[in-house]
Formats: C-alpha cells, sequence, structure tokens
C-alpha cells in the first residue's frame, strides 16, 4: 500500500517538474556523455525500449562505442551523448539489438559471462537464479534465457562491442581467493579473446555497486582492461577517468516520464559522495 502511494506521488511530481527539469538540463549538458544501463528488454518492456531509443535519438543521439573510446583517450566530446550498454547476455537484449537497433544503426556495448552463454533451458535458469539473482528465489521469465556463442558471435560482425562481465556474474568484493579472483576477470576476458578473435578492452562489474567492488578486483581490472563501467548513476566530461565510468541503469517497469529524467541525471546528486569516494580510493 505504502509502495503504490509513494509510486503514485512520484509519478505526479514527475509530470509537474518533468519537462521544465528536461528543457532547462537539455540546453546545460553540452560536452557532457552518460553511460546507460539496460539488462533486458522483455516482451512486456519493448514499447518502453523503444520510447528510450527514440527520445535519445531526438536528444542527443547514440555514441558508437568506438566514439566513447575516442572521448576518454583523446578528451575530445564528439557530439552524441548517450551510450548503450547491455549486461549479462540475455538473448531478449540479442532481440533487441535485432529488431530495434540495427534497422537504427545504433552499435552498443553488451557485457557477457562466457559461462552463461549457451546454456539453455534449466542450466540457463539455475545460472541466472545462483549468480544473478544470488539465490533470490525471484521468478524467471522465458525471456532470460543465454544467448549462444553464435549470437554473440554475429552482434560482434553487426558492429557491437563484447566486454566481460566476469565468467560467473560474480560479487568480485566477495572473492578473496587470488586464482578465483584471476579467473573471473583475466580468464573470461582471455575466453572472450579467443573465441571473438579480437582483443576485448571493456568490463562491467555485476552489481555494480560500491559494496560488490574492492581494490584488488579493480587493480586487476585495471591492470587488463582500458574501459570500466559501475552501476553508480553520474554523467563524464572529456578527460574523465576511463577505469571508473558511471552508468545510469534503466528499467522497463519504470514509467518513460520517470526514465526520461534519469536519463537526464535527475537522480546524480544522490550518487555524489559514492563518485567522489571511489574516485579518491580508487
Amino acid at each position: 500500500m505504502t509502495q503504490r502511494f509513494s509510486k503514485t506521488v512520484r509519478d505526479k511530481v514527475v509530470q509537474l517538474v518533468g519537462p521544465p527539469y528536461l528543457s532547462a538540463v537539455g540546453r546545460l549538458e553540452s560536452g557532457v556523455i552518460r553511460v546507460l544501463l539496460v539488462h533486458d528488454v522483455t516482451s512486456d518492456t519493448l514499447d518502453w525500449f523503444t520510447g528510450v531509443v527514440e527520445w535519445i535519438e531526438r536528444n542527443g543521439g547514440f555514441l558508437t562505442p568506438n566514439e566513447a573510446q575516442s572521448f576518454f583517450r583523446a578528451r575530445v566530446w564528439p557530439g552524441p551523448r548517450y551510450l548503450l550498454t547491455f549486461d549479462d547476455g540475455f538473448q531478449s537484449s540479442f532481440k533487441a539489438a535485432r529488431e530495434i537497433l540495427e534497422p537504427r544503426g545504433i552499435k552498443v556495448v553488451f557485457f557477457v559471462c562466457p559461462n552463461f552463454i549457451g546454456l539453455r533451458s534449466h542450466e540457463a535458469e539455475r545460472f541466472v537464479r545462483d549468480f544473478i539473482f544470488e539465490g533470490k528465489q525471484l521468478p524467471l521469465s522465458q525471456d532470460l534465457c543465454a544467448m549462444t556463442w553464435e549470437e554473440v558471435e554475429s552482434l560482434l560482425k553487426a558492429g557491437h562491442t563484447i566486454g566481460s562481465h566476469t565468467l560467473t556474474h560474480a560479487r568480485l568484493s566477495n572473492v578473496k581467493d587470488h586464482e578465483r579472483l584471476h579467473g573471473e576477470i583475466v580468464t573470461s576476458r582471455d575466453i572472450l579473446n579467443a573465441r571473438l578473435g579480437v582483443p576485448v578492452t571493456w568490463f562491467a562489474y555485476p552489481f555494480g555497486s560500491i559494496d560488490s567492488m574492492s581494490r584488488k578486483a579493480h587493480q586487476l581490472i585495471s591492470d587488463n582492461y582500458e574501459f570500466c563501467c559501475t552501476n553508480i548513476r553520474g554523467h563524464h566530461l572529456a578527460g574523465d577517468e576511463p577505469s571508473l565510468i558511471w552508468r545510469e541503469s534503466l528499467s522497463g517497469f519504470e514509467d518513460l516520464s520517470y526514465t526520461k529524467l534519469v536519463m537526464r541525471g535527475v537522480l546524480d546528486w544522490r550518487y555524489y559522495r559514492r563518485r567522489k569516494e571511489l574516485l579518491e580510493s580508487y
């Protein structure tokens, strides 16, 4: 009851404040890029995702992964404002790329777990429940099937970028054994390199919050990857550190009006201290 009331109040605030906020911030964000995170696009959230894509096309446009790399390396803003990323390697993400992104020429980054890719049926369900949901008894959708290796390879051929999301979607702060940590971070990259025939330079933390990270893990990531994504909200200016990339996590179960505000940074203030803590300690 309380949750439903809070959402109703929030929706009314979004309707009142949203349009002027979007207009004002849109004028101020020249030179800023935002990296967006989507986990999956189910049949129930396909219209929402289409709305997200169409809004971005009208409000700054999409960066390609190569343009994002140039932004961090050369410290030059390329113009477009949004880089889209997908985590985990769900088949629903592959379908969204085929049906919505590729007809528009949009290129994104897919972060995948090699030990998840290619699993079928009950094996995939077990992986999702044990590693992605961490044993929580949450309802599993048929949309949460794993991509096949052939699908991952076809994404690469279509111009998308593939990054590592560890071997097993591990919460790296809980991995104390160095050999296992090396396997999650480095072996996952080596498998992708060998399977795809290209160097893998992007990494994304599973879970991605501060409590899922550790200095030991981050040092190993920095030694083996050029770009590392968190799930901590925030924007980027030219010259920002590519080993700590902030991302705006989007959910298809939120109203599109609210998602637009998130993409314009309405929640950035809540993560200021976390960003500051990471930049000072990592």
